[in-house]
């Protein structure tokens, strides 16, 4: 379930999205009977369109301070309080709500006062808002630009007067917010200079009493004002979404080059990353080191298990071709001339000479493959070995010699008796299975395993193994 500071960023982001929609209509309608006053008394459709291309951005600035729930409300409330006075020109209105959406304007510096946590900002801007809407009577307002109806205020004050309260109110207001965000960091100095904005329209507002085309004009620039606070906000955003997108893929381009990686730092300044992704290149970084390790590891092993290999089969060629041989010519001298004793030890001697120099893997593993391998040892073994073989293709010499040690250690230790054997080829891996077989000594087999990266996990009464096929 999404975090719940999330959730009202959304729903902020919705709710002022929403509202920029249903306003756009009645601007345009505005815009064409000459109610909003530019220069020339009519707005061109082009700077409309500019006007709500730059307020949208209030939405997604909303999103962006989807990390703080208080900024994303007083966002929210600022995009949402500048779209009102455009609704005031809307006959479908009551009149008392047309007139309030042109009283309600200083609620936006209260909105940019929540995102700076400033309270006392924030009270002082809703209670100017409270003010300005019990005391603004549009038809009194000689500058009324927008709608001029007769709606009595609760309180009576002239137009003059109370543009002065409200340029004093949204000043000390905005200062408020602007010494809050000082404190705050560097992220927060939108919102501070969204309110000083809102506040400075509000003193060229009391300054131009009378002018009903400065009083519209003052209406609009007010409008993209949460949309250029948002801005930053978004710079900062996408900035960092690029950031971690581009740590992503150099983490994931440099891990598997473990040595670029560890050089990494030499070459970026990290500073400049934020504290997850700095964490993220630290944790990619650790990943490769390990994994170079690894490989490092598993590198040692197949080279000693390799060098063992060839250890022993120059130890079975000396034997053969040096010892063995000299034997044979000593029982050749030796025979018939009444030495039975002695023939009879040469002759134990020569064969355990043969059973050793035949090693651990017959030539017939590298001469015709492991099935057939396997096959001879199970017509040899005491133990009854049942194949189930199924490979497709030759299978590298390392890989042959780690399941044929597996099935041959097995076999040597389960005279008769009965054991499953299965050997699978599945494209890149070799599943090995053993079934009936006890507990086994099989360190040296684990470590031919694990030298080529595969796994061998001993259960009771069964031996599954696995291997991938590179050699």
């Amino acid at each position: 379930m999404p975090h719940p500071r999330v959730l009202v960023a959304a729903g902020g982001a919705l709710l002022s999205g929403g509202a920029l929609v249903a306003t756009w209509r009645p601007a345009v309608d505005d815009a064409n009977r000459a109610i909003t006053s530019l220069s020339d008394g009519r707005l061109p459709l082009v700077v409309l369109v500019a006007i709500f291309g730059v307020a949208a951005l209030a939405p997604l600035g909303i999103l962006a301070w989807a990390d703080d729930s208080r900024a994303a409300v007083g966002l929210t409330v600022a995009a949402c309080d500048g779209l009102l006075p455009l609704w005031a020109g809307s006959s479908d209105l009551d009149p008392r709500w047309r007139a309030w959406s042109l009283a309600l304007g200083p609620l936006a510096v209260a909105g940019f006062a929540l995102m700076t946590r400033s309270r006392v900002g924030a009270a002082l801007a809703a209670a100017a808002a409270v003010l300005h809407a019990l005391a603004y009577d549009p038809f009194r307002d000689v500058g009324c630009a927008r709608v001029c109806l007769q709606v009595p205020a609760a309180v009576t004050m002239t137009t003059s007067r109370l543009g002065l309260l409200m340029a004093v109110a949204l000043t000390a207001a905005a200062l408020l917010v602007a010494a809050r965000a000082v404190s705050r960091g560097t992220r927060y100095l939108g919102p501070a200079a969204g309110a000083v904005v809102l506040a400075a329209l509000a003193v060229v507002r009391w300054r131009s009493v009378g002018d009903a085309e400065v009083s519209a004009d003052l209406q609009l620039l007010a409008v993209p004002v949460p949309g250029l606070v948002a801005l930053p906000a978004l710079v900062g955003w996408a900035r960092s979404a690029r950031r971690r997108s581009a740590v992503r893929r150099l983490a994931d381009d440099l891990s598997e080059d473990p040595d670029g990686l560890l050089e990494l730092g030499e070459k970026v300044d990290v500073s400049l990353l934020s504290a997850g992704q700095q964490l993220a290149l630290r944790n990619a970084r650790l990943a490769a080191e390990s994994r170079a390790r690894v490989v490092e590891v598993r590198a040692s092993q197949r080279r000693v298990v390799a060098a063992a290999d060839a250890e022993r089969r120059r130890i079975e060629r000396d034997l053969h071709d040096g010892t063995q041989q000299r034997l044979v010519g000593v029982l050749m001298q030796l025979s018939g001339r009444g030495l039975d004793g002695v023939e009879g030890q040469i002759r134990e001697v020569l064969a355990d000479l043969r059973s050793f120099s035949h090693g651990t893997f017959p030539p017939v593993l590298e001469e015709e493959g492991l099935a057939v391998a396997l096959g001879e040892l199970a017509a040899t073994s005491d133990a009854d070995l049942r194949l189930h073989l199924r490979i497709d293709g030759p299978v590298p010499p390392e890989q042959g010699r780690a399941i044929y040690a597996l099935v041959s250690r097995v076999a040597s230790g389960v005279a008769d008796a009965s054991v499953e054997v299965s050997v699978v080829s599945r494209g890149s891996t070799i599943d090995v299975s053993l079934v009936g077989c006890p507990r086994a000594d099989l360190g040296d087999v684990h470590d031919r395993f694990g030298a080529l990266g595969g796994t061998l996990t001993v259960l009771d009464g069964r031996i599954e193994g696995s291997l991938p096929c590179a050699s």
